[in-house]
């Protein structure tokens, strides 16, 4: 009953959520970003480089890091960041997950 409320309601937004990140930074609630990236060690620069700009977020997740011991901490570090990681095991191909709090 509840969605048929919603639906008569007239108030349903197709594609909910941001059009880009600017529209984040004037939202004072708590913001969360996921991405799957698929290797991040290739990224990780563009990544800091969009977060030391703009502070859009205040955690982020990636999955698919691809990481493994063979990874220094100082590689995937960002400056203003906690993180926790848990690497791919053994040598499987992808796996890994890293959250930036």
């Amino acid at each position: 009953m509840g969605l048929t409320l919603i639906a008569l309601s007239g108030h349903i937004e197709l594609n909910p959520g941001y059009r880009s990140l600017e529209n984040t930074k004037d939202f004072h609630g708590l913001k969360i970003a996921h991405l799957n990236v698929r290797s991040i060690n290739n990224k990780i620069d563009q990544i800091q480089l969009e977060l030391l700009q703009g502070q859009f977020f205040d955690i982020l997740t990636f999955s698919e890091s691809w990481l493994n011991d063979l990874f220094e901490d100082a590689e995937v570090q960002i400056p203003g960041f906690a993180y926790v990681r848990k690497d791919r095991e053994g040598s499987l191909k992808g796996g890994g997950n890293i959250v930036y709090v």
